[in-house]
């Protein structure tokens, strides 16, 4: 008798695409539990037939109707998850969904959502089910920004059923090709380069254009509060993006302002136009730019007075210490460790105490900006990193290409009042950005600056050691998700179980003919099984066995024959010989090896 074996893994591939896509959108749990539902319903909807397949989607929607409240709840839940996750993506405000904060874990949404699933799979296949998935899939990730390596491994898993067919055994090694080749694309960082074009400034002096700019870590309640803050702000006339021009008008200050041209915002924006779409872009190329503004700082400080800047200014000030003014517990015991900065000294000491600690660690330019903003977070004072061209000076003719610049990355601090300034550590960039004058650099003098009584103690306390939030990776998913595995090997035994009592109460049913037509079609889908083929004409299928089976076989088939084709119909004779037929199979079932025969008893096959 021939032993080669088919298997059918498309119920198996298709329940693990549904349980990847629960995970990207709801985590850990309902991951497995879609995992754990499509697998029942994919195997049911194959051997029982495809209405099974049905009953999840039923059960959802019933749910849905019954537990109206609690499905309501969920649902803005999600929609909440996803107006965040959009939001942080694009930069943009986040508002709330009403309703979302009595939301709980969306158990009836992941039911209803799987269910939908189950029954495209019962109705149009597994190829439909997965095209479906990975579309939902990859517009979940679009919208969100979330969930790559899991997107990566639905689409592909989609590509290689389509392609290959999820059918047969042979196609699992070219499945599990396409996923592997598509797992280098998650490793790919395509920088974002500018196109070349010519950028306009005066000459003879330094030039920032920002790239990109470090992105905050926030929870959702701090970036909830912070789109609440840039709503209060627009709404009052100051956009964060145009501090500089605010500061100068509320220092009754004369320094020259310039328009510099550059498809990449320069530092220290008085006015151009802006992205309405998002917190922090710009949609023009023409800005108005006070490049004199990082020497001037501390002479501007003392002139500002009470009033509607210093209010807006102290309150974008809150958001900017919640966003760049923390460090995980990693970072902090780095900076403790390498430069332990005292967070109750005036703000020039500190700056300079930045400097001295990253020039005496670092070389290495990418991690001396890294270790400039830790060490001044660790301090007390909000720094980011910025990413993108610097000319160390334009030319005369005021003109030079994108090209031409130094791709490189600075450190930007808050100087509370005066907005983000440019700090650099190393010497042969401070002459680029002098934040501190040479006399109140607080070196050996000591000598604090007349702006920190004026302003800095009467505005803003000073700060001391940054907030310690926690780390991503210090989040570890409950132990619990072990045994949803083992309970599904325990449910699908529970069921084969269940499908074989079935089956053998079908076998010796009271009627002779319903008796025989059971067992000998059960007796023949054993046989299929064991040859790994399906659907063969008798002749075919007699011509691939040997042995006692043979025999019973066809002895079976003549009395299956007889009793369809005759009108003398069944007997118990005729039924007691295609049990006969049923049990030689199932012996010969269990000689081909232990682990095929629980696999079969898993199924209910006997």
């Amino acid at each position: 008798m021939d032993n080669t074996k088919t298997l059918t893994p498309a119920p198996m591939i298709f329940s693990l695409a549904a349980g990847l896509a629960a995970y990207m959108a709801g985590g850990l749990t309902a991951g497995a539990a879609a995992f754990l539902l499509c697998t029942l319903a994919a195997g049911a909807s194959d051997r029982f037939g495809r209405i099974c397949g049905f009953i999840p989607a039923f059960a959802g929607v019933s749910a849905a109707v019954l537990l109206h409240g609690r499905f309501m709840a969920e649902c803005a839940g999600c929609a909440d998850d996803i107006a965040y996750l959009s939001a942080v993506k694009a930069h943009a405000a986040y508002i709330p969904v009403a309703g979302a904060e009595d939301s709980t874990f969306p158990l009836i949404v992941t039911l209803l959502l799987c269910g939908m699933l189950c029954a495209v799979y019962s109705a149009a296949g597994e190829k439909a089910a997965m095209i479906l998935l990975s579309t939902g899939a990859a517009a979940y990730g679009y919208f969100t920004g979330r969930g790559t390596a899991v997107l990566c491994v639905i689409i592909a898993l989609t590509a290689g059923a389509v392609c290959f067919g999820a059918r047969e055994i042979r196609s699992l090694p070219l499945i599990g090709l396409t996923v592997l080749l598509t797992m280098p694309a998650l490793l790919i960082d395509m920088p974002e380069i500018p196109k070349n074009s010519t950028v306009t400034a005066s000459g003879g002096l330094p030039l920032y254009l920002a790239q990109s700019y470090e992105q905050p870590v926030l929870t959702k309640a701090q970036y909830a509060r912070g789109s609440a803050i840039f709503t209060a702000l627009q709404q009052h006339g100051f956009d964060p993006r145009f501090q500089t021009a605010y500061l100068l008008e509320a220092a009754n200050s004369d320094i020259p302002t310039e328009t510099v041209t550059a498809e990449l915002a320069p530092a220290n924006v008085c006015a151009g136009d802006i992205d309405e779409n998002t917190l922090d872009g710009y949609a023009g190329s023409s800005f108005t730019v006070c490049r004199l503004l990082d020497r001037n700082i501390f002479t501007l400080l003392p002139k500002l007075r009470e009033g509607d800047y210093l209010d807006c200014e102290s309150l974008y000030r809150e958001y900017v210490y919640s966003a760049y003014g923390s460090l995980t517990e990693t970072q902090a015991q780095r900076a403790q460790s390498l430069c332990a900065i005292d967070g109750s000294l005036p703000l020039d000491r500190k700056l300079s105490a930045v400097k001295a600690g990253v020039n005496a660690h670092i070389s290495n330019e990418r991690e001396r900006t890294r270790l400039t903003v830790e060490l001044a977070r660790s301090c007390g004072i909000a720094a980011r990193e910025v990413r993108g061209i610097y000319f160390s000076s334009m030319p005369q003719s005021g003109t030079a290409e994108l090209s031409d610049g130094e791709r490189r990355s600075w450190a930007e601090v808050y100087i509370d009042g005066a907005g983000w300034v440019t700090f650099e550590t190393k010497p042969e960039y401070e002459s680029a950005s002098p934040l501190l004058p040479e006399d109140t650099a607080g070196g050996e003098s000591g000598v604090s600056t007349a702006f920190e009584d004026s302003f800095i103690y009467t505005y803003a306390q000073p700060r001391t050691a940054a907030e310690i939030r926690s780390e991503q990776t210090d989040v570890k998913p409950s132990p619990m998700w072990v045994f949803f595995p083992a309970g599904g090997i325990v449910l699908l035994f529970i069921a084969g179980r269940v499908r074989a009592v079935v089956r053998s109460s079908a076998r010796h049913s009271r009627s002779s003919e319903k008796a025989l037509r059971n067992a000998h079609r059960q007796g023949r889908l054993l046989v299929e099984t064991m040859l790994g083929t399906k659907d063969l004409p008798p002749e075919k299928l007699s011509s691939q066995l040997s042995g006692e089976l043979l025999e019973r076989f066809n002895s079976s088939q003549r009395a299956y024959d007889r009793a369809r084709f005759s009108k003398h119909g069944a007997d118990e004779v005729s039924a007691e010989t295609a049990r006969k037929f049923f049990d030689e199979a199932v012996r010969s079932s269990k000689a081909q090896g232990v682990f095929k025969s629980l696999c079969r008893r898993a199924r209910g096959l006997y």
